[in-house]
């Protein structure tokens, strides 16, 4: 029996690229692609948000612009994050901005994430973003 998952995920893309796929795929090692799935795979069932393991904490992002948040998962040695924002007036339904790392006290790698972050929550914003669903498989 199937469950109905609670939240949809959703990766950020333009011009014909899907940022998070692409980055999934080009800088994720296996190990890292495992551990990134798995986490899409628990918290698509969890109710509420705030109730993820994986949910690190809102960030202020760009002044003016919306909070954004981060969620984390560890693999290759490297504090992995997903900068991402709810979808206004979409119930549970969460837009991936962009994949980064976290190096320690140095702040994100690339040192611009935060800011691409925000980039792209504006453009998702005014319509000028593609807009992929993610497909995450059930487990058997």
């Amino acid at each position: 029996m199937t469950t109905k998952k609670k939240w949809t995920f959703l990766d950020f893309g333009s011009d014909n690229t899907n940022y998070i796929e692409d980055w999934y795929q080009k800088e994720l090692s296996e190990q890292a692609q495992d551990k990134f799935d798995d986490m899409f795979k628990h918290i698509q069932n969890v109710e509420f948000c705030r109730d993820w393991p994986c949910y690190k904490r809102e960030i202020k992002g760009q002044p003016g612009s919306e909070k954004i948040w981060e969620l984390k998962f560890d693999a290759d040695k490297k504090a992995f994050r997903i900068l991402g924002i709810f979808v206004r007036g979409e119930e549970k339904k969460a837009l991936l901005l962009i994949g980064c790392y976290k190096k320690k006290m140095r702040g994100y790698h690339p040192k611009s994430a935060l800011k691409t972050a925000s980039k792209r929550a504006k453009l998702y914003r005014e319509g000028k973003a593609t807009i992929y669903e993610r497909q995450i498989e059930e487990d058997l």
